[in-house]
């Protein structure tokens, strides 16, 4: 196979523009991938603050007059 392709003109070519497709397509699962759990993590980070902020705001005084936990 590697005879075929590496005596031909248009053959070496397409391999080339193949291989190189092929790296995009890794690269940009890879990079949806990261940015999609680094948005998932910056979420769960903005939304625990902003429900601790709410909890010591709203809620500071519980039952026995302590600061709800």
């Amino acid at each position: 196979m590697g005879r075929v392709i590496l005596s031909n003109k248009v053959a070496r070519t397409i391999a080339f523009f193949y291989t190189i497709l092929l790296h995009c397509l890794v690269f940009l699962v890879l990079y949806k991938t990261a940015w999609s759990e680094s948005i998932g993590r910056d979420c769960t980070a903005f939304c625990a603050k902003k429900f601790s902020d709410h909890v010591h705001r709203f809620h500071e005084n519980g039952e026995n007059g302590e600061m709800w936990q």
